[in-house]
């Protein structure tokens, strides 16, 4: 969007330029950055209203109505306000890594041209001796490869810390990628898409669309290209004020003009001393998405999963964040009771069936999930805990009663009457993701529990806990998540009380596998 606000810009503002009466007697500059404004309205109109559309319209439109206003354009007062009027807009945008890189990379760039503009000019720049039209030509294709060397180099160091924070990850070839494919974004893809776009209208833009495609399919290639020759260093999971001392010392450093910005290298220094120290992550524990549809346990030398074909981007950040091994693909299991059951989820299961099924469940290894296909999978941990996930909630009330965790999300109760330790959807719903460090004990109140959500109430977060069979707000958690452990690390430091009156778990009587638990509705 600054590429096509900026040639809209140039190009008006030149246009006018050839018309000498016109430029002296109106203020084109003005013009122009009117004109821009328009097109980029319109330009994020046609983007379809991406968050990331959004917030770069906003900071183009304060960077052109200052040029309205016959302020400075590019300033960090311009950032400043920008950056307020999104939070005002979007609050939860400020805890998202889009918009802490984007605005990272932003003050970094702004602080450094006023730095560069600011340079002492002690003698006169002498001129080139040579002053052919090739060496001149030589000598502006310079300034714009260095050009983009510095900004992709400023963005780059601007925006690490933020990627090993969010994606625990340092990609060390991104100068080169930019290198190669910001001449082609320049001068072909982003030209061709702004004149397509004016002459969409006229129905005269399928030839600019055509070069913008074809422009493009180098830059994918070259980003194929680069990703091919590896360099993605994983860095795993940062200390918990690896972040906000590197964002203290990164905002000293380059907010302040005089000698007080050095005063931010030491939170650098120390944020870069916590993340050459690292973090020790407990030994052994089980990973669980938010849909509970993904569960993984790791310990130093192994890593086993429930899917066979995992979420690329769930278990992707599992994997960068706690460094897995290689993954245990799961076990599947063929037993002709089971192959029987009942297809429809609204048809009770027979008792032999749920026998079965518990048999085998008691059978699951401790080096790969054993799993019987859109059913439910098994896994025995060394430290001697039975996790089941059932996935076809006809199966929880047998999981109940033999196994040592039971993850449900689709089981119509939401705790077993034996006691087992269960998480249910509803339960999910509220914590998030889970992490569970098992300690090497069996037992659930010496497990350590980390959430991603519960314990911590936010405007766009607390829908979570809304319940709208009963239509009230439920904060309620099972006590083994939300009661704080005596002993382990403790990580999840929160106790939650059922405030709205009702309980989910009960004393009524149930009959083998099929009801031990009881639902929300009293079945």
């Amino acid at each position: 969007m600054a590429l096509a606000a900026g040639i809209f810009f140039v190009g008006l503002r030149s246009v006018f330029a050839l018309f000498p009466g016109l430029a002296q007697a109106l203020p084109i500059k003005k013009i122009a950055a009117g004109g821009a404004l328009a097109m980029v309205t319109a330009y994020y109109l046609v983007s379809g209203f991406g968050v990331s559309a959004q917030r770069a319209y906003i900071m183009m439109a304060v960077i052109l109505v200052a040029v309205l206003l016959d302020r400075p354009s590019i300033s960090l007062r311009n950032v400043a306000l920008s950056a307020l009027i999104i939070l005002i807009w979007t609050p939860s945008e400020i805890l998202g890594p889009s918009f802490q890189m984007s605005f990272a990379a932003t003050v970094a760039l702004v602080a450094g041209y006023a730095a560069w503009s600011r340079r002492p000019e002690t003698e006169e720049r002498e001129r080139f001796p040579i002053r052919h039209p090739l060496v001149t030509l030589a000598a502006v294709g310079w300034r714009f490869i260095a050009g983009i060397i510095a900004t992709s180099l400023i963005g780059s160091l601007a925006t690490t810390m933020f990627s090993v924070e969010h994606f625990h990850r340092v990609a060390t070839y991104g100068l080169a990628a930019n290198l190669a494919a910001m001449p082609i974004i320049s001068f072909l893809v982003m030209p061709a898409g702004l004149a397509a776009m004016l002459l969409m209208p006229f129905g005269l833009d399928a030839p600019f669309i055509g070069i913008m495609a074809w422009s493009l399919e180098w830059v994918i290639l070259i980003a194929k290209h680069v990703a091919g020759w590896g360099g993605d260093i994983v860095v795993g999971e940062q200390h918990p004020w690896f972040l906000p001392l590197g964002v203290c010392g990164f905002l000293l450093l380059t907010l302040l003009r005089t000698r007080l910005r050095y005063s931010g290298l030491p939170f650098l220094f120390t944020a870069a001393a916590l993340f050459w120290v690292g973090v020790q992550h407990a030994q052994s524990s089980l990973l669980i998405a938010e849909d509970g549809n993904l569960v993984a346990y790791r310990d130093a030398e192994r890593a086993a999963a429930n899917r066979k074909r995992p979420s690329e981007f769930v278990y992707g950040q599992w994997m960068y964040a706690r460094q897995l091994p290689v993954l245990a693909m799961p076990e599947m299991l063929e037993s002709e009771i089971l192959k029987n059951m009942p297809g429809s989820s609204s048809e009770r299961l027979p008792e032999h069936v749920l026998i079965e099924a518990q048999r085998l469940m008691k059978e699951a290894g401790s080096v790969r999930f054993s799993c019987q296909l859109k059913a439910w999978c098994a896994f025995m941990s060394p430290e001697g805990v039975l996790v089941v996930v059932v996935d076809d909630g006809r199966y929880a009330g047998a999981a109940c009663d033999v196994a040592g965790l039971v993850i449900a999300p689709r089981a119509r109760f939401h705790s077993c009457r034996s006691g087992t330790p269960m998480l249910s959807g509803a339960s999910l719903r509220k914590t998030g993701s889970i992490e569970i460090d098992l300690s090497g004990a069996a037992a659930a109140g010496k497990w350590s529990v980390t959430t991603a959500m519960a314990g911590t109430v936010r405007p766009w977060t607390i829908h979570r806990q809304y319940d709208w069979r009963r239509n009230l707000y439920d904060p309620y958690l099972p006590e083994w998540i939300s009661k704080p452990k005596s002993s382990g690390r403790l990580e999840a430091q929160f106790a939650v009380s059922d405030q709205a009156g009702t309980d989910y778990r009960s004393e009524a009587p149930t009959d083998v596998g099929n009801n031990s638990g009881v639902s929300d509705n009293g079945e």
